[in-house]
């Protein structure tokens, strides 16, 4: 997202940018296999897709685009290779620290959505840097989802319905309070198998899990997206 947003009058493309959408989400996905394709390391891939991350960012600020997600790395992928894995987390530190300071000066705030717990110490430190950093800019939004997925998604929405349940704030004589505490109770299931996974890539996987059935959402994803 440059500096300064194209207008309709002197825009290159001779795109109406009030017909633009303001808010654009996209999953990164493709990477490994890019690089596969092409006889080189998978993480060749994910770090030529950082590269299209900034492509992305700038002509997005071109077109008018003033919301930006990307969704970038899945809870659903806790299960790739752990080298892989790891090498992801250092790319993703890497572009965390790489951006801070450019973000800023084009007006462009970052914030990370999903869950953080997950992620290895480095890779929390650098958002909390990039965010603090970018906290002020007011031009644009860039989201980035790391650690993110659907099941994650039910297991919090369930374990807020119980908790208020719990407190009394959620008072109901009908089945459908049963039916939750059972969806909550399964849900607690699943995610304690997936974290006794994760814990035993020793936590420096941040992201991988059972892969999604295609169609169902966004759920799986490389750093970012690759040509």
């Amino acid at each position: 997202m440059s500096a300064t947003a194209a207008t309709p009058a002197s825009h290159p493309l001779g795109l109406d940018i009030d017909r633009v959408p303001k808010h654009v989400a996209i999953i990164m996905d493709g990477n490994g296999r890019w690089a596969e394709k092409r006889g080189l390391p998978r993480i060749w891939g994910h770090r030529e897709g950082a590269v299209r991350v900034r492509e992305i960012v700038e002509r997005g600020g071109d077109l008018g685009i003033t919301h930006l997600t990307l969704y970038a790395f899945s809870s659903e992928n806790w299960k790739r290779p752990a080298d892989e894995v790891s090498q992801l987390m250092l790319l993703c530190v890497a572009y965390l620290d790489g951006e801070a300071k450019r973000l800023a000066e084009e007006g462009i705030r970052l914030r990370v959505i999903g869950r953080r717990a997950g992620l290895p110490d480095e890779v929390r430190q650098a958002i909390d840097k990039v965010e603090a950093i970018t906290a002020h800019a007011t031009r644009a939004n860039l989201t980035l989802a790391l650690n993110y997925g659907g099941r994650d998604e039910i297991v919090d929405a369930c374990r807020t319905l119980a908790a208020k349940a719990a407190s009394g704030q959620i008072v109901s004589s009908t089945p459908a309070s049963s039916a939750t505490l059972v969806c909550f109770f399964r849900v607690e299931r699943i995610a304690g198998q997936r974290l006794r996974s994760q814990r035993s890539f020793g936590g420096t996987a941040a992201c991988t899990s059972p892969t999604r059935r295609r169609g169902s959402g966004p759920s799986r994803g490389g750093m970012a997206a690759a040509p």
